[in-house]
């Protein structure tokens, strides 16, 4: 018998795609009639900001670099050079992005066209909507200060084959800023999907979500899907009716 699911105006459904992605999904649908229904659905994700060297406050680093340079006697013409090398055990550190990704929460409310034949067990269904997405990041930012600064000068060789010889030595203080920051913007969606029945109360969702938010927190570094200009996003889903 399909009379309980062509009936039941609750569903309640959980996004199995999105353990995958690190992330949960729940979704709860009113249904006013066989046709149409309201969905509010809710995706959470957390993202690579967990992993080694992401922190939120300052952190002081200190190393010294040495260069060489052997110049022509009278043009100061560059002969060779060392290049610039390190002289302590410190070091710069690590290259990382401007902005980092935490987690992404995104809240969602559309409205479902269904369509389906009497009896079957499949139906097809279109569903416009608007979400609300809660970004949370670290901002991040490196500022360079050299300390100390040092030159020698010296000749070496005979004349008239002398050359001059320069070599600089910098003391450098980095410090590294990171600021967890969050943020919030609105997106216009739109899902197709398709649901597959299984007796009177099971069902499984299979759709793809595409959506345009409005703005996004940032353009330098990537971004997660649901914060991105433009997104899709599949899932599955399966769910129970009541």
């Amino acid at each position: 018998m399909l009379r309980s699911q062509e009936t039941g105006k609750h569903a309640l459904k959980c996004d199995f795609s999105a353990f995958l992605r690190n992330g949960y999904g729940f979704a709860y649908e009113y249904r006013a009639n066989s046709k149409i229904s309201l969905e509010l659905k809710t995706h959470f994700e957390r993202h690579e900001a967990t992993s080694e060297g992401i922190f939120n406050g300052d952190w002081n680093n200190y190393y010294s670099e040495r260069r060489t340079d052997t110049l022509h006697q009278y043009t100061n013409k560059l002969v060779g050079s060392s290049g610039w090398y390190y002289i302590t055990d410190g070091r710069p550190l690590p290259a990382v992005e401007p902005f980092v990704a935490k987690s992404t929460l995104q809240m969602s409310l559309g409205v479902r066209f269904t369509f389906e034949k009497k009896r079957s067990r499949w139906r097809i269904w279109l569903q416009p909507g608007i979400s609300a997405t809660n970004h949370h990041y670290f901002e991040i930012s490196d500022n360079l200060e050299v300390e100390h600064s040092i030159e020698d000068n010296w000749v070496i060789g005979a004349y008239p084959f002398q050359s001059k010889v320069r070599r600089r030595t910098l003391a450098i203080h980095q410090k590294r800023s990171m600021r967890l920051k969050n943020k919030w913007f609105c997106a216009l969606g739109y899902d197709l999907g398709v649901t597959r029945k299984f007796g009177e109360h099971l069902f499984v969702e299979g759709r793809i979500a595409a959506g345009a938010n409005f703005w996004v927190p940032y353009e330098e570094s990537p971004l997660p899907t649901l914060a991105q200009r433009f997104w899709v996003r599949p899932a599955v889903t399966a769910g129970w009716t009541f």
